[in-house]
C-alpha cells in the first residue's frame, strides 16, 4: 500500500491502494480477509497494540481524575465503566456483553457525542439497538462517573474561542476555519471534532514514535515494519528471534516511548502505556503473548 503521514486532519497515519488499515474484522459465516496478509517463509508477524490508548490519552489531556487513578492502578476502564453504569441491573447479561456495552459507551461519549448521535453510532458500528431514553441515561451516568471530562471540554471551547484552533501536547495543530462565524449546530460539530483531534492525533503520534524506535531495536532480528494500524504496529520477524522480539517490542512501547517523549518534548505522560503483543503466521490468526 501507499502510506500517508499527513493524510488526515487528526494526524492519524493512513493508507491507500489498498487501504490495509480497514481490513474487516472476522464475522460468522464470512471469510477472514485478514488471513491474506501473511509472513514469508522463515518469518512470523509480531504485532503490538496500545491498550485503550485513546482513553489513556484523554485522561491525560483532560486531566480526568477518576480515569487517571484507574489507569495508574492498572484497572480495566471498560470493566470499571460496566460496574458503575450497570451494576447488578446488568447481571442478566453475560459479562462480556456488559463490558462490550461499556466499551461502546466509553468511546462514544468520550468525544462529547449527544444521545441521538449515540443511538445511530451504536447501531451502525456495533449492531446495538437503543432507545433515545436509554442513550440519554447512559450519557448522564457516563459524565457523572467521569466529570473531569466536562472541564476538559470547556478548555477546548475556550481555546477555540481564543484562536480558532486546538493543539496537542506534542505540537500538532488543527485549525477550524469559520469558527467565529459558524452557527450553533456547526459549532457543536466543530467542538466534537476539536475534542477528538488532540486525543487521536497524540495516540497516533505515540504509535508512530513506537514504530520508529521499535524498528531501530528489532532490525537486528531480521525485522521490518509492515503495518501501522492507528494504535498498533506490526513487523515481520525471523522465526528464530520471536521471543526476543516480543520482549523488545513490549519494552519499546511501554517504556522507551514515554522516555522519548520526556526527553524530546519535556512532557511526562501521567498514565502507564500498556502494550498487548501478539504473534501469528498471518493477521487473521494472531495469538496474544502473555506478559512474563
Amino acid at each position: 500500500p501507499d502510506w500517508h503521514v499527513a493524510g488526515t486532519v487528526t494526524g492519524r497515519v493512513s493508507s491507500s491502494n489498498p487501504n490495509v488499515q480497514n481490513l474487516p474484522n472476522p464475522r460468522p459465516g464470512w471469510p477472514n480477509l485478514r488471513m491474506i496478509v501473511g509472513a514469508p517463509p522463515g518469518y512470523v508477524i509480531v504485532g503490538a497494540d496500545y491498550s485503550q490508548i485513546e482513553l489513556r490519552v484523554a485522561a491525560w489531556l483532560f486531566e480526568e481524575p477518576t480515569m487517571l487513578k484507574a489507569f495508574s492502578s492498572g484497572e480495566d476502564l471498560h470493566a470499571r465503566t460496566a460496574a458503575m453504569l450497570f451494576g447488578s441491573s446488568g447481571s442478566e447479561l453475560p459479562y462480556e456483553e456488559i463490558r462490550r456495552r461499556a466499551k461502546i459507551i466509553n468511546f462514544g461519549f468520550l468525544y462529547g457525542m449527544d444521545a441521538e448521535t449515540f443511538v445511530d453510532y451504536a447501531f451502525k458500528l456495533y449492531g446495538l439497538t437503543l432507545t433515545l431514553d436509554e442513550a440519554d441515561k447512559w450519557r448522564r451516568l457516563f459524565f457523572r462517573l467521569y466529570p473531569g471530562l466536562i472541564d476538559g471540554y470547556r478548555k477546548i471551547l475556550e481555546e477555540l474561542n481564543r484562536s480558532g484552533a486546538v493543539r496537542s501536547p506534542l505540537g500538532r495543530r488543527r485549525i477550524f476555519e469559520g469558527w467565529s462565524v459558524a452557527n450553533t449546530a456547526a459549532k457543536r460539530e466543530m467542538l466534537r471534532a476539536a475534542i477528538n483531534a488532540p486525543v487521536q492525533g497524540t495516540a497516533s503520534d505515540l504509535t508512530s514514535i513506537a514504530l520508529v524506535l521499535a524498528y531501530d531495536r528489532l532490525k537486528e532480528y531480521g525485522a521490518w515494519p509492515i503495518l501501522h494500524l492507528h494504535d498498533a504496529v506490526y513487523f515481520y520477524v525471523s522465526e528464530d528471534s520471536v521471543q526476543r522480539a516480543v520482549h523488545e517490542l513490549r519494552l519499546v512501547m511501554e517504556r522507551q516511548v514515554p522516555d522519548y517523549v520526556r526527553e524530546t518534548f519535556g512532557i511526562d505522560i501521567p498514565v502507564p502505556l500498556v502494550a498487548e503483543v501478539s504473534v501469528g503466521r498471518n493477521l487473521g490468526e494472531m495469538k496474544e503473548v502473555a506478559n512474563e
